[in-house]
């Protein structure tokens, strides 16, 4: 798992809403364990995206190089609570 920190995330932050990139094997309830545990907050809501595996065409020749799948999360955490970009944990 590891923070994603866009303009649009910061700006959330503001709302305790954060975002993570994710394994893609992991579910809603596995995720909303481990970052509980992780950060020690307590989540409200929990929503995750999941972006199919893409094939873009680079380089000189355009051939196709394969894009693995995303899944992001977006959480909401308790009001009272936060997470400070120091705070955050790369962990896989």
């Amino acid at each position: 798992m590891k923070p994603l920190v866009t303009e649009k995330t910061t700006q959330q932050a503001e709302l305790n809403q954060y975002a993570f990139l994710v394994p893609t094997h992991l579910t809603k309830s596995q995720l909303k364990t481990r970052l509980e545990a992780l950060y020690g907050v307590k989540l409200i809501k929990l929503h995750t995206q999941r972006r199919r595996p893409l094939s873009r065409r680079t380089g000189r020749k355009r051939l196709p190089t394969p894009v693995p799948a995303l899944k992001k999360v977006t959480i909401t955490v308790k009001a009272g609570q936060s997470l400070t970009v120091t705070q955050f944990k790369a962990v896989s």
